[in-house]
């Protein structure tokens, strides 16, 4: 019979966290788990920043969620106790994002925009070290661009590039690297 092990994650206040507050459940040993989470988030929007029409937003999250307590093991070869204060799976402690937007007139748009996750791990135990393979995922950094013309109140073109710098990163597969696209688009 496959057991489960069943992670609880709740803020400081004993509430359960709004995205993490479900609970867990992953296939392996029988564990009673307590884990510790502190968040720290910031988000900004500033409209007509550093010159007119120039729109910036972003976000940054710290999040330290961490196991305080195990009885078992974290898996079948792990010695005792070695998931205790390990960071907990799938949870980075950094995340964030920003956009850059630039409308210099109604007709044109031209935005930049990231996206950042530091590394995270798999196992209870934090012993999955080598990133970019299959469940080993190292931090990454993707940037996009994109250049926007409305050419009357129905047509609107567009081009742009997905991962700009060509970051080559791995979250269970590999993602695409320096895409470009365009777009036509006609509205009613």
């Amino acid at each position: 019979l496959p057991v489960k092990q069943v992670i609880e994650v709740k803020d400081a206040k004993g509430k359960p966290m709004d995205a993490l507050g479900k609970k867990m459940e992953v296939l392996g040993k029988q564990i009673d788990a307590e884990a510790r989470v502190a968040e720290k988030t910031m988000r900004a929007l500033i409209k007509d920043a550093l010159a007119k029409g120039l729109e910036l937003s972003g976000n940054v999250t710290y999040l330290d969620a961490r196991t305080l307590a195990l009885s078992g093991r974290a898996s079948a070869t792990a010695p005792e106790g070695s998931a205790v204060d390990k960071q907990l799976p799938n949870i980075p402690k950094w995340r964030g994002s920003f956009v850059s937007t630039y409308k210099p007139d109604e007709r044109y748009a031209f935005t930049f925009a990231g996206r950042y996750s530091s590394l995270l791990y798999t196992t209870l135990d934090n012993a999955d070290l080598r990133p970019n393979t299959y469940q080993g995922f190292g931090a990454w950094f993707v940037a996009d661009a994109r250049a926007s013309y409305r050419m009357d109140r129905h047509w609107n073109a567009s081009l742009g590039v997905d991962n700009v710098f060509d970051e080559k990163y791995f979250l269970f597969h590999p993602f695409p690297q320096r895409t470009f696209v365009g777009s036509l688009r006609y509205s009613l």
